[in-house]
């Protein structure tokens, strides 16, 4: 009887995957309303998706956790600061699981629900120096700033010095974040001719497409 029950509850749970997959790629927002209307916990199961083996399904998933959470948090904000929490705790050695996606699916949730950006964007910064968190944390921190910069006014100083890193990522990612909180060109002059490519996520099509650092700095790729 117990393994009749669990292998139900798998496949219930494959379907249920199936379903938020399809309107991911499908990029439909009503449909994805409506189904976190009516599943019965939609973080939990977008969370999971974090770590499918496609990076297009990572991102979409990204994506979905910004109106999703939004959503969700209507009903019940306290949802969703679990939901941020389990992230956190997802970054965590001791958590046993790392979740790579971690940043950028809080990035996403705080964009979609300022009221708790003041609670929680603080934190990510502390991961600017923390394997594998450093790309991550650097795109989340851009992209709750464009809604609020001030609350990374004390952005730490060692910031600029990351302009020169050897990972390309890291030198985009830090240089859109400082023209983000400065609107200083001149403060990223150093990437003026760094055209290393680098593959990012279009919010605009949907999709991974080869893009610059210098692109990515200025905000002319639409990964941000």
């Amino acid at each position: 009887m117990k393994q009749t029950q669990t292998t139900a509850q798998t496949s219930g749970l494959r379907r249920r995957k199936n379903t938020a997959r399809e309107l991911l790629f499908a990029r439909d927002a009503d449909g994805l309303q409506k189904w976190a209307a009516t599943e019965r916990n939609p973080l939990r199961l977008l969370n999971s998706l974090l770590y499918d083996p496609d990076p297009l399904v990572q991102w979409r998933t990204i994506e979905a956790l910004g109106p999703v959470s939004a959503f969700v948090a209507t009903a019940d904000m306290e949802k969703v600061r679990r939901h941020i929490r389990k992230l956190l705790w997802g970054m965590n050695d001791e958590s046993g699981d790392i979740c790579w996606k971690a940043p950028e699916a809080i990035g996403e949730t705080l964009r979609a629900i300022p009221e708790l950006i003041a609670e929680y964007a603080m934190l990510l910064p502390a991961y600017f120096v923390e394997e594998p968190f450093e790309r991550g944390s650097r795109w989340a921190v851009a992209r709750v700033a464009e809604v609020d910069p001030a609350v990374f006014a004390a952005m730490p100083a060692h910031l600029t010095a990351s302009l020169r890193d050897a990972d390309p990522y890291i030198r985009a990612y830090s240089g859109l974040v400082i023209r983000t909180l400065n609107r200083d060109l001149a403060a990223i002059a150093v990437l003026q001719d760094d055209r290393a490519p680098i593959t990012v996520y279009d919010h605009g099509s949907g999709d991974l497409v080869e893009s610059t650092v210098v692109e990515v700095a200025l905000g002319s790729s639409r990964s941000v």
